[in-house]
């Protein structure tokens, strides 16, 4: 602790105290309070303990109240919350008449937030919110929406967001406000709507959080069939966040958009990469869903192959996204890819081989089942009479 001479200030108001002159005592502490703060700040937990102490020995000082609210201010803007709410408790308990300001209001809710009163917080905050116009309305807001939030009350999260951006549109706000508001806007059906914040997160930082907004904006365009704009901002997601998960799921994107565009090529060779990539990554690599984006990589791959007639080269494709997908419902669905490029192929024999193997296998939806089946009949007869071998549907 901090010491003049040797002895320590928390040392020195027991000294003070222990005396009789009860007169002098709280000059004393404040002193010493003034004096740890121009050491450690008015934020320090010592600092604060000792204005609870001249609070609690002598309410009545006339200038206790000021400096217990000047260490609950320090506290909440250092981010102390527990000490900061502590110290606006004992502040308005000791000091009903007192009247905080409206920052100081706000900042005694947004402890209770942070240290898990969430109740008491969200009391606050609708009086704050109430009335319009206040120095403070957008910061409550805020809080407002991240509380709500917090405690699964979404539909309360996005209005705090939405009255927000309505009566402060250009307020400077913090890249995760606008991330979740973006994300609430488009989990209600509100997709359009998100489209503005998700630009804005892009222009505001880089990185994991700067891709996946460019994804996400790119996929709400290309749900409205803006292909080319929507893969100039998949390609800008792969960019600013290589070597993440939105990167690989931006290439994805890249490929469907280019290939609404019909520029198959290009995306073959998109489908391709993050195929090798990640087929060939070590046992263990990577998180399920890399290799569930590079299963779905290589079923695109082998549609646009198969659907120009390069059935082997589809197969190839085909197999490649079942291996990358095994035990889950793409992996039927790659079989049933590879059964209709079998065919189409002329390999009959074969394609029976995969429908015995779907049959099999417990996990195969029943719709994928009936793709396949669909696909032997389209074949025609099976040759040297091995229909016998099927179950009679596959005949």
């Amino acid at each position: 602790s901090w010491a003049n001479g040797g002895v320590s200030l928390d040392r020195l108001a027991e000294a003070f105290l222990e005396t009789n002159d009860r007169t002098g005592a709280p000059y004393a502490l404040h002193g010493l309070v003034v004096l740890g703060a121009e050491a450690r700040g008015w934020s320090d937990a010592l600092v604060g303990t000792l204005a609870g102490r001249l609070v609690d020995e002598f309410p009545a000082y006339p200038p206790a109240p000021t400096l217990l609210a000047r260490v609950a201010a320090a506290a909440g803007s250092a981010g102390h919350w527990l000490r900061a709410r502590r110290a606006y408790e004992s502040l308005v308990a000791g000091y009903p008449a007192a009247s905080l300001g409206e920052r100081a209001r706000l900042d005694f809710a947004e402890a209770l937030f942070r240290t898990g009163a969430t109740a008491e917080a969200r009391a606050q905050l609708e009086r704050h919110v109430a009335t319009p116009g206040g120095a403070q309305t957008p910061r409550a807001l805020l809080l407002m929406a991240e509380l709500a939030e917090a405690t699964g009350d979404r539909r309360a999260a996005l209005a705090a967001y939405d009255r927000l951006l309505r009566d402060y549109p250009r307020l400077e706000r913090s890249t995760p406000s606008l991330v979740s508001h973006a994300r609430l806007l488009e989990d209600s059906g509100e997709a359009e709507r998100a489209r503005a914040l998700w630009t804005r997160v892009v222009g505001q930082t880089n990185g994991a959080v700067a891709g996946e907004a460019a994804y996400r904006l790119a996929r709400i365009l290309s749900a409205a069939n803006e292909h080319e704009p929507a893969l100039e901002w998949y390609m800008t997601a792969a960019y600013v966040a290589a070597g993440t998960t939105w990167a690989q799921q931006a290439l994805l994107g890249a490929g469907h958009a280019l290939t609404a565009l019909n520029q198959t090529t290009d995306a073959l060779a998109i489908y391709r990469r993050l195929v090798q990539k990640l087929a060939t990554a070590p046992a263990g690599a990577g998180q399920p869903e890399d290799r569930a984006t590079g299963g779905e990589a290589a079923y695109r791959a082998a549609e646009i192959l198969r659907a120009t007639g390069r059935h082997e080269a589809a197969l190839d494709m085909y197999f490649a996204s079942a291996h990358l997908t095994t035990g889950s419902a793409a992996e039927g669905r790659a079989l049933v890819g590879a059964m209709q490029a079998l065919v189409a192929a002329g390999d009959r024999t074969a394609a029976e081989a995969l429908y015995r193997r779907l049959l099999e296998a417990s996990a195969t939806a029943p719709e994928f089942l009936a793709a396949a089946r669909q696909a032997l009949r389209a074949g025609g007869p099976s040759p040297n009479g091995a229909e016998s071998a099927l179950p009679k549907s596959a005949r």
